[in-house]
């Protein structure tokens, strides 16, 4: 019997470095004071919670889900910037490597950091291995605590549509759900249905 599982992904708070509109990556800044008051905590049990070792998606995960714990694994990091860490867009326009990438992302590579391809990997094998600790855990609902990134290609991965990853909009502390089964994960095909909101919304329905 292939059972029912309900997949959310939250992004983590607000930080400094958001603010200025700079490439975050692997740099591990805390959070904004002001992004842990936009936080209603999910007070129920009924999740695993796992997601990134930084430090933003931390202190998020923390305040979103006081009664249960958090299992952090480096592979739910944001792309790797390399080079181009703490850089801004305004910092960075005059650099050939720079200016290729933004034409082609998904293809060229970065200098000190990874290629999307690689980042894609990293993040299947990170969903696979928080799907077996769910199954492990016997519960139904699976809680991503992670980056903007992250977010995006796990989209593109569940809705298998056209220009999904630049099409989605997500804000800090928001979440996107996905109604899947372990087969069709496994298969990599397209999820059942998808929401999008608060994380306290989407995951209790």
């Amino acid at each position: 019997m292939d059972h029912h599982v309900v997949i959310s992904a939250v992004r983590h708070g607000i930080t400094a470095y958001n603010k200025r509109k700079a490439y975050m990556g692997w740099s591990n800044p805390p959070l904004l004071e002001e992004a842990l008051t936009k936080i209603t905590p999910y007070e129920k049990e009924d999740v695993l919670v796992v997601g990134s070792d930084l430090k933003r998606c931390e202190e998020t995960a923390e305040a979103l889900f006081p009664k249960a714990p958090y299992h952090s694994f480096k592979e739910w990091r944001e792309l790797h910037f390399g080079e181009w860490e703490g850089k801004t867009y305004h910092e960075l326009r005059d650099d050939v490597q720079y200016r290729k990438w933004v034409n082609q992302p998904f293809t060229r590579e970065i200098p000190g950091g990874e290629t999307y391809t690689d980042f894609k990997e990293r993040i299947n094998q990170a969903l696979f291995y928080s799907l077996n600790g769910l199954k492990k855990s016997g519960k139904t609902k699976l809680v991503i605590v992670t980056h903007g990134g992250v977010i995006r290609s796990l989209h593109e991965r569940f809705l298998k549509e056209n220009n999904v990853f630049w099409n989605l909009n997500i804000g800090y502390t928001e979440a996107i759900t996905w109604k899947m089964t372990y087969e069709r994960v496994r298969r990599d095909e397209a999820c059942i249905s998808y929401s999008e909101g608060l994380l306290t919304e989407s995951v209790s329905g």
